[in-house]
């Protein structure tokens, strides 16, 4: 697996328990009222926020395990020249052109199920659901199945290009 593959990996993982604690917390006794949307908008706007913070952290962490990881490989293979091994993690990490084209791809993939989750929660609460399973429906929609979607084809993609080089 790519370094990008496996950072995707790492972001899908957390987002999607992240997700599972949100639907703990949301089935569990300490939820507001289904019929209170200001505690509901409360909740998933701290929600939001701890998501945001959970995959920072993910990403940074996973960068600095990594880095350490290539480094302690390199050394253990002999290679001492510090400088050298710098310039060969920071490659693994820079992004090209392939890259941004796939990560923009994914970006709009997981805006397009954003997309889906605002329309089917105004379908939704147009035909009478309450405005709080409207807000589930889209943080469902965003949060979990957009990044998701986005990560998993990232991963793919990623795979197959490396596949495609190892060829040659």
């Amino acid at each position: 697996m790519t370094i990008k593959s496996k950072q995707k990996l790492v972001e899908l993982i957390a987002s999607l328990a992240w997700f599972g604690g949100y639907l703990l917390y949301a089935f569990s006794g300490n939820a507001p009222e289904v019929d209170n949307l200001r505690g509901w908008a409360t909740a998933l706007l701290i929600a939001v926020v701890i998501s945001v913070g959970v995959l920072l952290i993910a990403s940074a962490g996973f960068n600095n395990i990594a880095s350490t990881v290539m480094i302690a490989r390199e050394k253990a293979h002999g290679k001492e020249d510090i400088s050298v091994i710098k310039t060969r993690v920071k490659n693994a990490f820079a992004e090209n052109e392939t890259d941004k084209a796939i990560t923009a791809k994914a970006n709009s993939m997981t805006l397009g199920c954003i997309a889906i989750g605002v329309g089917v929660s105004l379908v939704a609460m147009a035909l009478g659901a309450n405005a709080v399973l409207g807000l589930h429906i889209i943080l469902c929609f965003s949060c979990c199945i957009g990044v998701a979607v986005g990560c998993i084809y990232s991963i793919a993609i990623c795979e197959k290009k490396r596949k495609e080089e190892n060829r040659k």
